[in-house]
């Protein structure tokens, strides 16, 4: 379905909303919520450990937000496969890296869970 001149007009109308929801979604929203999230992230992570702070909940709540980190910038990673120049053959290391990627990525989501 990636090529929308062949199909007739009710599907290319699909095609082309598909499309630009992908855009949105993913190469547009993804990168500005893993940015906030990032930038949240290493705030929570430096406010919770000074001093005044020591506590088993500072202690918990400083895990979940590195778990959370390294949980958004798996994630950016991976999505670098919805861009149309990932697929040429310079980034042959990002298709080596990719299943270590996911690896990774459902690691510290399932990390979170049992935080």
């Amino acid at each position: 379905m990636d090529n929308c001149a062949a199909l007739i007009i009710q599907d290319q109308k699909y095609c082309y909303f598909r499309k630009a929801v992908h855009f949105w979604a993913q190469q547009a929203l993804l990168p500005a919520v893993v940015a906030v999230g990032v930038v949240g992230n290493m705030l929570s992570v430096v406010v919770l450990t000074r001093e005044p702070m020591k506590s088993s909940t500072s202690t918990y709540l400083t895990a979940l937000a590195v778990s959370d980190l390294f949980y958004l910038l798996f994630v950016f990673t991976i999505s670098f496969e919805n861009y149309p120049w990932i697929v040429e053959a310079d980034y042959y290391i990002y298709w080596k890296w990719y299943p270590y990627g996911l690896w990774l990525t459902d690691a510290a989501s399932e990390y979170m869970l049992f935080l």
